[in-house]
C-alpha cells in the first residue's frame, strides 16, 4: 500500500 500512496498521498501516509 505504501508504494501506491508514494505519489499523491505521500504526505498523508507519512502522518498516519
Amino acid at each position: 500500500m505504501q508504494e501506491e500512496l508514494r505519489g499523491e498521498d505521500r504526505g498523508l501516509q507519512c502522518v498516519l
